[in-house]
C-alpha cells in the first residue's frame, strides 16, 4: 500500500514538472515573437525633428518646423526618416550611404531633405557631396559584404542659416534615380571613384580635418559605420514626403490640415449658427439621451479606447501611445429618419421591416464618418510618421 502510494506521489511530480515545462516553453515562444517592426533603435536615437513633425501634425506649435516642411507634411501620406548607415570623406568630397531599400517602392517623391548636424562640409570650400545606396548581403564564409550604388552628388555649398543644421533639398535627385531604375542589389560591390571604407572599420589617411570642427573630425577619423553610435543618430539623417496614393484617398478630399481643423484644437465659437442644429442632432445621436432609455438604446458612438502597449505593439509605436477610436452601438429603429443618415437602401428596408417584421432584417449601426490618425513609429532602420485612413469613428449611422 506505501509502495503504490509513493508511486502515485511520485507520478504527480513528474506531471507537474512537465506542465510548468510546457508553460515555460510557451511563455518562452510568446516572448521571441516578433512583432510587426521591432524597434531596433534606442528610445534616445529618436531623430527629434520627426517628433517636431509629429507636433506639427497634430496642431501643435512647432517653431523648429519651416514653412515649406510645415506644407509638405500636411500635405504627406508618409514621411520617413533614413539615419545615415555611414558616412566617408576623400578630398574635397564627402561619401554618405543610406539604406534606400524602403524609398524604392514607391514612384515618385514629394519632398526629400538631407539634414547634416554640426556643420561638418560648409567649411570646407568646393565641397561634393556623393549619396550612395547601401545593400548588406551574406557572401563567401558567412560575411556580411556591402555593395554600392551611387544615387547622384551636389554642390556641398548651402546658404547660410542661423539653425543648427545645415538642409540640402534632394528632391529633384531622389525622383531622377527611381525614374531611372538604379538597381539596388548588385551581388559584386560597385568601386567608386572615390576612396571609401567598409562599415565597421577604421581609416587612418589623410582628409580634409583642416576644414572640420576638432570633434567632426575625431568622428570622421572612425570610418563608417554600419549603425552609428545614439550621439551620432542625428548628425546625417535623410527625410522624404511621400503623398497619399489615390488607392489611400479612396475619394476623401481632406487634407492633413483640414484634419487637424476639425479636431479638438479647434476654437469654440468658429462653428456658424447654421451648423449648431445639424451638430445637437448628431450630438443626440453619437452620445445618447440620458433622459430616454429608448434612446440609450439607439445607435450611437460609444467609447473604445486602444492602447498599443496592451496589445502588444508598445515596442515600436512611439505616438500616440493611447487613442480613442470609437465604435458604433445599438438599434436602428424602423422605419429611419434623417438623424441616421440612411442611405436609400437602407431607408427602404426600414420601411419594409415596419410592415414586415418577421422577413425583412433590421439595418445595421455602422460607422459613417472616420477620420484618420497620425502615428510615429519604428520601421527596421527607419523612423515612419504615417498618417492612417479611417483610425477614428466620428460619425454613426443606419446602413
Amino acid at each position: 500500500m506505501e509502495r503504490h502510494s509513493a508511486r502515485t506521489a511520485l507520478l504527480f511530480l513528474l506531471l507537474l514538472l512537465l506542465l510548468l515545462l510546457l508553460h515555460l516553453a510557451a511563455a518562452a515562444g510568446r516572448e521571441s515573437r516578433p512583432l510587426p517592426w521591432k524597434a531596433q533603435q534606442d528610445p534616445k536615437s529618436l531623430p527629434a525633428y520627426m517628433l517636431e513633425l509629429y507636433r506639427a501634425v497634430t496642431g501643435r506649435v512647432s517653431r523648429a518646423i519651416s514653412a515649406p516642411e510645415r506644407s509638405a507634411v500636411l500635405q504627406a501620406g508618409q514621411v520617413v526618416s533614413l539615419p545615415a548607415r555611414g558616412w566617408n570623406y576623400s578630398g574635397d568630397s564627402w561619401i554618405i550611404d543610406f539604406d534606400m531599400t524602403s524609398i524604392a517602392e514607391h514612384d515618385f517623391v514629394h519632398f526629400a531633405e538631407l539634414r547634416i548636424r554640426m556643420h561638418p562640409i560648409s567649411a570646407c570650400p568646393n565641397t561634393t557631396i556623393l549619396i550612395n545606396h547601401i545593400h548588406s548581403y551574406k557572401c563567401q564564409g558567412n560575411r556580411t559584404c556591402h555593395s554600392y550604388s551611387p544615387l547622384g552628388s551636389f554642390p556641398g555649398n548651402p546658404p547660410t542659416a542661423s539653425s543648427s543644421w545645415q538642409v540640402f533639398d534632394l528632391t529633384g535627385l531622389l525622383n531622377r534615380w527611381l525614374s531611372g531604375g538604379t538597381p539596388l542589389r548588385s551581388e559584386e560591390p560597385r568601386i567608386q571613384d572615390l576612396h571609401r571604407f567598409p562599415p565597421g572599420e577604421s581609416q587612418q589617411s589623410q582628409g580634409p580635418e583642416q576644414c572640420l570642427p576638432g570633434k567632426l573630425a575625431k568622428l570622421a577619423r572612425a570610418g563608417s559605420r554600419a549603425k552609428p553610435p545614439h550621439r551620432r543618430s542625428e548628425q546625417i539623417m535623410m527625410v522624404v514626403f511621400f503623398k497619399r496614393s489615390r488607392a489611400e484617398v479612396g475619394g476623401i478630399p481632406s487634407t492633413l490640415l483640414r484634419t487637424v481643423e476639425r479636431s479638438k484644437f479647434q476654437r469654440a465659437g468658429e462653428l456658424g449658427h447654421a451648423k449648431r442644429q445639424k451638430r445637437n442632432r448628431k450630438e443626440r445621436l453619437n452620445m445618447g439621451n440620458s433622459t430616454s432609455l429608448r434612446d440609450q438604446s439607439l445607435c450611437r458612438r460609444m467609447d473604445m479606447e486602444v492602447n498599443f502597449d496592451r496589445i502588444g505593439w508598445g515596442g515600436w509605436v512611439i505616438h500616440p501611445k493611447s487613442f480613442n477610436a470609437y465604435r458604433c452601438g445599438g438599434e436602428c429603429p424602423s422605419p429611419l429618419d434623417e438623424t441616421f443618415m440612411p442611405t436609400n437602401h437602407a431607408y427602404m428596408q426600414s420601411l419594409l421591416k415596419s410592415f414586415h417584421p418577421e422577413r425583412v432584417p433590421c439595418t445595421s449601426c455602422v460607422p459613417v464618418k472616420m477620420s484618420p490618425l497620425s502615428m510615429l513609429y519604428y520601421k527596421n532602420w527607419d523612423v515612419v510618421l504615417s498618417h492612417h485612413m479611417d483610425m477614428i469613428v466620428e460619425e454613426c449611422g443606419c446602413h
